[in-house]
């Protein structure tokens, strides 16, 4: 069972035998956050476990990849083209969830 202690030391090992130079635990929470948000998990859940109080820091932290921007793009693009031309009266419901 890992605890504070030896998850540390565990993790500092594991850099020393992978030869990385100038990496400390902290350095995890980057991608930590990232990877979470690209996930989908909202971003005050995201906060909650970094430990944050505020979601200025998780938002600087959460950094998506371009790949998953595009993705977001793509949707917004979709939702446009289902848009009715103007002067239309009928209005579709759109989910945007696939």
């Amino acid at each position: 069972m890992f605890n504070g202690t030896n998850l540390r030391k565990s993790f500092e090992a594991a850099v020393k035998k992978s030869g990385i130079e100038n990496f400390r635990f902290y350095d995890l929470r980057h991608p930590f956050a990232s990877n979470l948000a690209m996930a989908g998990e909202d971003l005050n859940t995201v906060r909650e476990l970094l430990g944050r109080k505020s979601s200025v820091m998780t938002i600087r932290y959460s950094h998506l990849s371009p790949k998953f921007k595009a993705r977001a793009v793509e949707v917004l693009d979709r939702l446009a083209s289902q848009i009715p031309p103007r002067g239309e009266s009928s209005l579709k419901v759109v989910s945007i969830r696939s």
